[in-house]
């Protein structure tokens, strides 16, 4: 079997509702949808989120994607390494985006080829629901309208509500507090500032963190500032997860030998793929800390590939992150639905999941006639949908 073609198809899949966020606010998610066929008629699937714009995805998808063309797809590891070889470390964080959603297709051909789910293929399911969180959203900023959207996942039966901040901590942590009183102690709480703060931000505001009583502070300090981290750990008390400082691999490591993260947030999209994801989890496990699945904007062909493997860890000790919970549609044909704030496994082969035909041409000419959904800019390149 041999790969013949790889096709990308560009969506953009409007929210909800508008996003808040540090950087501003998000209308919608624009990914790139990665279609691999080979000449047994077996087709892949992957995705890969326009994070930090698409148009920067979309050209690292074309330099990188020939690599595939005529090689085995079951010689995975092998063709990853191939792949990656072809200067993906010039630009390690975008390219790490593009070979996850690779290395998802791949996967699934290889299930799809064994008629077994990839879970088998990671040694089997130790738990087939996974828990989620529900992402809070104060769509003005004010606490009445973040209580609301709080009570929405409450009522679902999430157990952990995560929030975005902003550079005010005290105005976060004042929001949070909210959401503690109307949620009581037994429900989780994460605040996530994305580097928003700094370590005097969290001096000031000690009584506020101790009363809101966080499950962990994500991402407080700028990612290198893992002294600072450590520094909030050791005199604060506070839980502390790190996000941007444990990209890489050889990151998760570091920041746990520094003492700097008590909880490791990554996903497919900042590990680079399966493979990379379930090594960041055996470091994890190392140190005794849990990882926590990232979620870069994903919709559900990276949600099913990522459950593939969770479903085979110890557990979750802690919820995973999801974007499926704001936007319209997962694009897949039987929509991923949450029960209990939990997701299933999904049962079939490969990674499990058939796309939705016509919704990926509906937001495919979402994408074409109304542009990106861009985190932090524009881009009016047209990347709507070619052959490599």
């Amino acid at each position: 079997m041999r790969i013949v073609g790889v096709e990308v198809t560009t969506v953009s899949v409007p929210c909800l509702r508008p996003v808040r966020w540090r950087y501003g606010t998000m209308a919608g998610v624009t990914s790139a949808l990665v279609s691999i066929r080979t000449d047994a008629g077996i087709e892949g699937f992957g995705e890969a989120p326009g994070e930090p714009s698409i148009g920067i995805i979309r050209e690292t998808i074309d330099l990188l994607a020939p690599a595939l063309v005529g090689e085995d797809p079951l010689e995975l590891r092998r063709l990853m390494e191939r792949t990656r070889s072809r200067g993906a470390a010039h630009f390690p964080f975008v390219s790490n985006v593009v070979l996850a959603a690779f290395e998802m297709a791949l996967w699934d051909i290889c299930g799809k080829a064994l008629d077994a789910p990839v879970h088998q293929l990671f040694g089997g399911l130790t738990t087939r629901s996974v828990p989620f969180y529900w992402h809070v959203n104060s769509v003005d900023g004010s606490e009445e309208e973040a209580v609301r959207h709080a009570k929405e996942g409450l009522a679902q039966g999430f157990t952990t509500l995560y929030m975005k901040g902003s550079d005010d901590a005290r105005r976060d942590l004042e929001l949070m507090l909210a959401l503690r009183r109307e949620a009581g102690p037994d429900i989780a709480l994460r605040l996530d500032p994305n580097e928003g703060w700094n370590y005097r931000d969290c001096l000031k505001n000690e009584g506020l963190l101790h009363e809101v009583g966080l499950e962990f502070l994500e991402q407080p300090f700028t990612m290198r500032a893992l002294r600072q981290a450590r520094e909030l750990r050791r005199r604060l008390g506070v839980p502390v997860a790190a996000n941007q400082s444990a990209w890489f691999l050889p990151d998760v490591h570091d920041v746990l030998d520094a003492e700097a993260a008590d909880v490791v947030v990554t996903g497919l999209h900042q590990a680079g793929g399966l493979l990379n994801l379930d090594a960041a989890n055996a470091i994890c496990g190392i140190f005794g800390v849990p990882l926590v699945r990232h979620s870069l904007c994903d919709l559900g062909v990276a949600t099913a590939a990522a459950l593939q493997l969770l479903g085979t860890w110890n557990p979750a000790e802690v919820a995973h992150q999801t974007h499926l919970t704001l936007v319209e549609h997962d694009l897949l044909a039987e929509r991923l639905i949450f029960a209990g704030g939990c997701l299933e496994v999904p049962a079939g082969p490969g990674i499990g999941v058939e796309l939705d035909g016509a919704a990926v041409e509906r937001y495919a000419k979402q994408f074409r006639d109304e542009g990106e959904y861009a985190s932090y800019h524009h881009h009016e390149q047209d990347y709507s949908s070619r052959p490599l």
